[in-house]
């Protein structure tokens, strides 16, 4: 079935329409992805240098380390965020999650070096603390060209990934869906390209079993209608080439069928292919055909004619009295 024209049309087609499709869902994916945790970085900056606008006044302040982590447990809160507050060595002042006393240094975190040195730092990382992939985002909080202290905001990538799997099931629902559709459409345009084909290759065996003059009517205006003009062309000479060597035939057998002198016809091994009538009679033969003439006739002298005539390639001709049919013959071998 697969060696068809019309799957052999249709595979490939389908073949490039899944690959590409393939291709583009994996691209969407990919782009959606990385633009949810651009927008998603965007915000977390933002909300990171408001709160370093809101804190700045408190990094001034004498009792800074308790106001701190109240500020960010109670901005947390609000803005359903991960808000952690450092000092410039890495000291944490304070914390939405967690207690500032029990958490290690920050100094070392690459996020908050880069807010130091680069005015900005955003990490994505696996945090141990929450177990959860997060992304953080940190700023300085700076008067007069001092870096007091840094606020950082972090957010777990859950939301991120879990739209990146819905637009996922997304793209490869309507991918299954467009690829059913594409092959349902190219099976049905090559069957429509191959059926004129078909009509061809069925005429074609129709004229294989005898039935001659046959036509067919494509018209598609291209090269298969061309094709199907030179078939028909073929169809009709084959008839009357076939009309004609029939009714030559049959008056060469009506006429050898007739004729008094005796005709037999061998093959180079002296096998009979054709005896006609008067032959028949004159050696009392009957089913003679793919016999041996020596075998059918048992006349040497026949025999001997043939031989010599299939050695020489040359007529040969020969008059003798034959024992078999008590008669004097005149033999021609060719």
């Amino acid at each position: 079935m697969f060696r068809s024209i019309q799957w052999r049309i249709t595979i490939p087609f389908v073949i490039l329409i899944l690959v590409s499709m393939g291709i583009l869902g994996a691209y969407l994916v990919n782009f959606t992805r990385d633009y949810q945790v651009d927008i998603l970085r965007s915000q977390l900056g933002n909300e990171a240098r408001i709160i370093a606008e809101a804190s700045l006044p408190v990094f001034r302040s004498a009792d800074k380390q308790v106001t701190l982590d109240a500020m960010a447990k109670a901005l947390g809160r609000d803005i359903e965020t991960r808000v952690t507050i450092v000092a410039p060595d890495g000291a944490v002042l304070g914390d939405s999650e967690e207690d500032p006393v029990n958490m290690e240094n920050h100094a070392a975190r690459p996020e908050i070096k880069d807010a130091i040195s680069a005015d900005l730092g955003v990490s994505t990382r696996y945090s141990t603390t929450l177990g959860v992939k997060m992304i953080y985002v940190a700023v300085p909080v700076s008067y007069q060209g001092e870096v007091l202290g840094i606020v950082r905001v972090a957010l777990p990538l859950s939301e991120v990934e879990s739209l990146a799997h819905r637009i996922t099931v997304s793209i490869a629902t309507a991918t299954a869906i467009a690829a059913l559709l594409v092959i349902l459409a190219a099976w049905l345009i090559a069957r429509v390209t191959t059926r004129s084909i078909r009509k061809i290759t069925t005429a074609s065996r129709e004229i294989a079993s005898g039935e001659l003059g046959q036509k067919i009517f494509i018209d598609t205006g291209d090269e298969v209608e061309e094709l199907a003009h030179s078939y028909n062309e073929m169809s009709l000479k084959l008839k009357a080439l076939v009309d004609t060597i029939s009714g030559d035939k049959s008056r060469f057998e009506t006429i050898l069928e007739n004729m008094a002198d005796g005709v037999i016809m061998t093959d180079n091994e002296g096998n009979i292919t054709l005896a006609n009538i008067a032959a028949r009679k004159i050696f009392g033969i009957e089913d003679a055909v793919d016999k041996p003439l020596i075998e059918a006739v048992r006349d040497y002298e026949l025999n001997e004619l043939l031989k010599l005539c299939i050695q020489t390639v040359k007529a040969q001709e020969t008059q003798y009295e034959s024992g078999i049919s008590k008669k004097f013959l005149r033999v021609i071998a060719v």
